[in-house]
């Protein structure tokens, strides 16, 4: 929430301030608001007045009294609610920029979407497994109907003060068939498959319709039985009204149906193929150039936003990060110290206002050895959700995806519910087979602007989720 919402039309200045309180006994421990309007005395703002919260139920923002907020305040840019899963509660942040994003896609409104990726972000490595689905709850404990699911920002903020939560909702993988779980497990999803069967037997099955016995035990009615667990019907519907915006010319060139994007989850649970090394070209030199993304500055220098000089400590901070994960580069004989930290280049923009939370990348060139491709493989990583990749060099190119391309890569991602991270792994490897060698994508963290008279430009961070993020893709060519 804003510090303070300025005088004009709407009245007075209005002081917003966030207080810590211990709650209901079944809330003990999570934030309270209290609101200051004037001169006026605090109002604690605790749920149902005189009952307190539910067992499981309750957000951590209530407002008593809207009329006397501004409007800034009523449709803040981020919102804490409860997540609710086994029995316990979460608490995680709704954020402005994940509604806009499915918004910028033309999904139409999916507030169960941006709750998942809320709750992605709660929590580190664990938000990167399986497919996760999530259910509006009323104050009541009750399902909310999806016809009268929030269909705004605004609304959503709403759901949230008026005490409403988010429910996580199983996924059984093939259902409770070891069998129908191997098949899935199993399948190559490529063009050999009836897909056009597939899909007629998907849509029977969810259409409830009656299958005789016989037909029943088809391989391919089989499959998408078990393909029917992976995506929720509503997941498609959100995808296909995507789709349908596209020009023919789009759709046209590609083939997108429930099937396949079932195949798409089953995928993305699967392993993760060990990693190739990078190519011998790379390990043949003296020196290698790696770039290593989304990076944070907090992961390197605490509460960046208060520290001077701060480009030299968080260079400082990855060049002592690197000699700590792999220390027989100081044993190297072309080592440098001074040649290490001269040659690193870090793409941020210090004066941003989102720094603390920001991500960037940065390129440095080393001494060739083992670490080399433990980076490029990810058996060493400088920590966080960081990822290395190769620095564009002779006739090892590094180009965009068109933007209709990416659009819909975003599409299909958000329909899948699964973290970044997850779908580049997805993309490399279908991208890999396609060009017959190894490709690696990362989605930039900066955008360059120019000013007004389109003179020197300026970086602007943008998160990898956001449509401003491009797509690049590196192969050797």
């Amino acid at each position: 929430l804003p510090a303070s919402a300025g005088s004009g039309p709407r009245g007075p200045r209005r002081e917003v301030r966030r207080a810590l309180s211990t709650g209901t006994p079944s809330l003990r421990g999570c934030p309270e608001v209290s609101i200051m309007i004037g001169d006026t005395t605090e109002q604690s703002i605790l749920g149902d007045s005189g009952g307190g919260f539910r067992e499981g139920v309750g957000s951590l923002m209530r407002v008593e009294r809207e009329t006397d907020l501004p409007e800034q305040i009523l449709e803040p840019d981020t919102v804490e609610a409860w997540w609710v899963e086994s029995g316990t509660r979460l608490p995680i942040e709704l954020r402005r920029e994940d509604w806009n994003t499915i918004q910028d896609l033309e999904m139409g409104a999916h507030p169960d979407v941006v709750s998942v990726m809320a709750w992605r972000r709660c929590n580190g490595a664990r938000g990167t497994q399986g497919n996760v689905l999530a259910h509006l709850v009323s104050q009541d404990a009750l399902d909310v109907p999806r016809a009268l699911w929030p269909t705004s920002w605004s609304d959503l903020v709403g759901h949230v003060l008026k005490g409403g939560y988010f429910r996580r909702v199983s996924v059984l993988r093939g259902g409770m068939d070891p069998e129908m779980q191997k098949l899935l497990e199993t399948t190559a999803f490529d063009d050999s498959l009836p897909w056009e069967e597939i899909d007629r037997h998907l849509s029977r099955i969810r259409s409830g319709e009656q299958i005789p016995p016989a037909e029943s035990r088809a391989w391919p009615r089989q499959l998408a039985q078990a393909l029917a667990s992976c995506v929720a019907l509503q997941q498609w519907d959100a995808l296909a009204a995507f789709w349908q915006g596209q020009p023919p010319e789009v759709i046209a060139g590609s083939v997108l149906t429930p099937a396949r994007l079932a195949a798409l989850s089953a995928m993305t649970l699967r392993p993760k193929p060990a990693s190739k090394p990078p190519p011998p070209w790379l390990l043949s030199d003296t020196y290698a150039e790696l770039r290593f993304n989304h990076l944070s500055p907090s992961d390197f220098v605490p509460a960046p936003q208060r520290v001077n000089n701060l480009r030299t400590q968080i260079q400082d901070g990855i060049v002592n990060r690197i000699l700590s994960v792999a220390p027989d580069i100081a044993r190297h004989s072309h080592y440098r110290l001074q040649d290490l930290r001269d040659d690193l280049r870090v793409e941020i923009n210090l004066k941003d206002s989102q720094l603390a939370t920001c991500l960037f990348s940065a390129s440095v060139v080393m001494p060739n050895g083992p670490w080399v491709s433990d980076f490029y493989t990810g058996a060493l990583s400088l920590g966080g959700r960081s990822f290395c990749t190769i620095v564009p060099t002779d006739l090892y190119i590094e180009t965009e995806m068109s933007e209709t391309d990416q659009q819909v890569l975003r599409a299909v991602r958000n329909a899948l519910g699964v973290d970044t991270a997850v779908f580049r792994a997805l993309l490399d490897e279908a991208m890999s087979k396609a060009f017959h060698c190894d490709v690696r994508s990362r989605e930039t963290t900066v955008r360059f602007m120019s000013d007004s008279k389109g003179g020197k430009r300026t970086k602007e961070h943008v998160s990898p989720d956001s449509p401003e993020s491009s797509v690049l893709l590196a192969m050797d060519g």
